[in-house]
C-alpha cells in the first residue's frame, strides 16, 4: 500500500478492550486513519453517515443488534462502505461469518483466542495488514473501471431519430467479454468471494463453450 493512500476506517464492536485494541493495531497500518468507533448498530450507521469512513472492521457478534443487521442497512444506506468481519471461533460463529460474506463483507478475521494481549494484537495486526492492502486495491480497480466504463458510455453513438419517429439507442456493452481462443476459463476467489461469484456467474453466457474452473478458498473452521 502506498504511504499518500488514507483509508478512513471506522471501528465497531461492543467491547471497550476490542475497540481499543483494534483501533491501536490500525494505527501502525501506514496509510490508515482510524476515524472513529461505535459500540452497536445504531451508532455505526449514525457514525458512517457523518464520518463518511471507507472501511468498517464488524464484530460479528453484539448484544443488541449482530454484525448482519449492519451489513443489511449498509447495502442500502452505504453501499460503497467495505466491511471487515471480527468472528469468534464458534459453530455459530462461522455461520453468521458465511451469512456475512454472502451479504457482501470484504472478508473476516477469527478473533484471536491467545490469553495474553500482546500476542492477540500481533495475531490481529498480521491478519489485517494484508486485508487492508487488497482492500485498497479493490478501491482502485473500481475507480479505474469506473473512469473505462465513463469512457465507453462516453464513446456510444448518441441517439437518433428513424424514419418512423421513434429513437435508436445504442446497445450497451456486454459486462463479460471472453477471448474467443480460450480454451478454459479459471477463477480463483478468496474469502470474501461469495458474493462476487453470486454476481458474476449469473453473467456468463449459457453457451460459454468451454471449462470453467473455479477455486473458492475457505479455512477449514469456517466450513
Amino acid at each position: 500500500m502506498q504511504n499518500e493512500t488514507i483509508l478512513r476506517v471506522l471501528v465497531v464492536d461492543d467491547t471497550v478492550l476490542y475497540r481499543k485494541v483494534i483501533t491501536d493495531v490500525l494505527s501502525e497500518v501506514p496509510g490508515v486513519v482510524v476515524v472513529g468507533s461505535a459500540h452497536n448498530d445504531k451508532m455505526a450507521m449514525k457514525k458512517i453517515a457523518t464520518l463518511k469512513p471507507d472501511l468498517l472492521t464488524l464484530d460479528i457478534e453484539m448484544p443488541e443488534m449482530d454484525g448482519l443487521s449492519v451489513l443489511r442497512k449498509m447495502a442500502t444506506d452505504a453501499p460503497n462502505v467495505g466491511a471487515i468481519m471480527l468472528s469468534a471461533y464458534t459453530r455459530e460463529g462461522s455461520e453468521m461469518t458465511i451469512k456475512a460474506l454472502e451479504l457482501g463483507a470484504f472478508d473476516f478475521i477469527p478473533k484471536p483466542q491467545t490469553k495474553s494481549l500482546q500476542k492477540s494484537r500481533a495475531e490481529l495486526k498480521k491478519a489485517i495488514t494484508p486485508m487492508i492492502k487488497a482492500f485498497v486495491r479493490l478501491k482502485e480497480v473500481r475507480r479505474i473501471l469506473k473512469g473505462k466504463q465513463k469512457n465507453v458510455v462516453q464513446g456510444l453513438p448518441s441517439p437518433r431519430k428513424v424514419s418512423d419517429g421513434s429513437t435508436s439507442v445504442a446497445k450497451k456493452p456486454s459486462s463479460v467479454h471472453l477471448i474467443p481462443k480460450s480454451k478454459v476459463v479459471t477463477i480463483g476467489i478468496s474469502t470474501g468471494g461469495p458474493v462476487a461469484l453470486a454476481h458474476f456467474l449469473p453473467e456468463l453466457p449459457a453457451g460459454l463453450g468451454v471449462p470453467l474452473l473455479i477455486a473458492q478458498h475457505m479455512p477449514p473452521v469456517f466450513t
